[in-house]
């Protein structure tokens, strides 16, 4: 299980980022931190750190790029 640290831009709008999250969890993530920054415009930009398992970290990859995530450190 390797832990990663993601983050990502959203509209702050109700059930963006449990979309994410989903999108995330369907490829083995599982959502360990969550920090939210109001950007002030209407966004908010989230960091998550999540652990996933060694063997998915490309499925993790995709879906992260499906949301312009940005894979910012292996923890």
């Amino acid at each position: 299980m390797a832990r990663q640290e993601l983050w990502v831009g959203l509209a702050d709008q109700p059930g963006r980022l449990a979309a994410v999250a989903a999108d995330l969890g369907a490829c083995g993530a599982r959502l360990v931190d969550l920090d939210m920054h109001a950007d002030g415009d209407g966004s908010v930009v989230d960091r998550l750190v999540v652990d996933v398992p060694d063997d998915r970290h490309d499925e993790l990859a995709a879906a992260a790029g499906r949301w312009g995530v940005v894979m910012a450190a292996s923890l």
